[in-house]
């Protein structure tokens, strides 16, 4: 990359108004942009894993990954050397335990004719990643789930896929092999059903992770069919769903590995369900866009959380009735806390910024539309925060016309500063 194309990428990034990107961020957009993306493969074996997985997703993205080449953006990650390589060849030679991660195909430039084939070509999937992949229909989902390719997996990612089917998830519950699956992402699935859920639930014991995101057709059956094998779960996103609460809070009394509830933007939480969260040892929590719910006793809940080192991360964004008592008993109860997103907690002041300075560990932090907050005690918060990595600052009045003056004085430390969208 030259001097000039440097300067332009920094450039577009702040009239796009989108966080400032570090140069590493820079150089992998750079290469998955590239018309030579294929010519620099071979070279992939010497960066990291994360970095190769993170141009792989943005080629996908930026269309770079088409029927032509796809074959040589197949992932191919042994779970014993846990080592992630370009298989540039054939599909046949991957072994027991293999991932493959293909998220963000559009049937722009990959179609189904090329890709369904592939993929039940072949043998002992641990796992498979088409999260926002709508290449595939229905009937290619059926095709898939039939194939021996996914009867060992375990990681199922297929969200916003709309046209996967209940008949298509009750054929993948019908041939994959025993205990099932350990993970399952089908948010944003506007088709599927408890049909569908109960069926994968029923087959899969041991589920620890289920997405069920937007999932709006979904009942109180599903719920309570997860209750009855909850006892390894550990995750669970159930926001903008139309659930019940006591089927909800029965879940919650039953999963006692529980450790991220994701139950953003839900009109049924009820003090029965905020009780119950008082009972788990959650770390992660995400309350986002709750604005009708008892934040009285959500306070009480936070403090008699049972985890002795509270929350590692903390979603109250859209929040407008979160105040300073409550960040309080966030912050001086989580000393752990590592994120923390405020987005329009509008009624939050500097108070707030006093008590988010005991989170020493944090690394997050997102106040967008907070527009009480001073420009002096964020200042003063922020030096004492020597591990925040990312600022978002979007549209807070009293703050936004001195940015540059924070970015002056923190940006050693801070390496992203940018805006944020409700």
């Amino acid at each position: 990359m030259d001097e000039e194309e440097l300067s332009n990428s920094v450039w577009s990034t702040i009239q796009d108004n989108s966080p400032i990107l570090s140069l590493e961020n820079i150089c992998i957009e750079l290469i998955a942009s590239s018309p030579y993306i294929i010519d620099l493969i071979p070279s992939f074996q010497f960066l990291p894993n994360n970095i190769i997985q993170t141009i792989a997703r943005q080629a996908l993205n930026k269309g770079s990954i088409n029927d032509n080449n796809i074959h040589k953006f197949i992932f191919e990650e042994q779970q014993e050397q846990q080592e992630l390589i370009i298989n540039n060849y054939s599909f046949n030679n991957l072994n027991d335990n293999s991932s493959i991660k293909l998220c963000g195909l559009s049937s722009v430039n990959v179609s189904q004719r090329v890709l369904l084939p592939l993929l039940c070509s072949l043998k002992f999937l641990y796992e498979l990643d088409l999260n926002r992949c709508n290449v595939i229909g229905e009937h290619g989902f059926i095709q898939l789930f039939e194939s021996n390719a996914l009867k060992n997996i375990k990681i199922l990612k297929l969200s916003r896929s709309i046209e996967l089917t209940d008949k298509a998830l009750i054929t993948l519950a019908s041939n994959i092999l025993d205990p099932g699956l350990l993970i399952l992402d089908i948010s944003r699935c506007i088709q599927i059903t408890d049909i569908g859920v109960i069926a994968i639930l029923k087959k899969s014991p041991n589920i620890e992770q289920l997405e069920l995101y937007t999932n709006k057709q979904l009942t109180a059956k599903s719920i309570d069919q997860l209750s009855e094998n909850c006892q390894n779960l550990k995750r669970i996103n159930i926001g903008r769903t139309s659930l019940e609460s006591n089927s909800v809070s029965n879940l919650l009394s039953k999963a006692i590995e529980l450790h991220a509830l994701i139950i953003s933007n839900c009109k049924w939480l009820t003090s029965s369900v905020i009780a119950a969260i008082a009972t788990k040892n959650l770390i992660f929590l995400d309350l986002s866009g709750a604005n009708h719910i008892p934040f009285q006793k959500l306070g009480e809940a936070l403090q008699l959380s049972m985890n002795p080192y509270g929350f590692t991360t903390i979603y109250f964004s859209g929040c407008n009735q979160i105040i300073d008592p409550i960040i309080k008993i966030v912050a001086l109860n989580s000393p752990n806390l590592k994120s923390l997103y405020l987005s329009n907690c509008s009624a939050i002041t500097d108070t707030s910024l006093e008590y988010i300075s005991f989170c020493t560990e944090l690394q997050v932090l997102n106040l967008c539309l907070c527009r009480n907050l001073t420009i002096d005690a964020l200042c003063k918060t922020l030096v004492k925060l020597p591990n925040l990595k990312t600022l978002y600052l979007s549209r807070c009045q009293r703050i936004e016309s001195k940015l540059f003056t924070i970015l002056s004085l923190y940006c050693k430390k801070i390496t992203n500063v940018g805006s944020c969208k409700l």
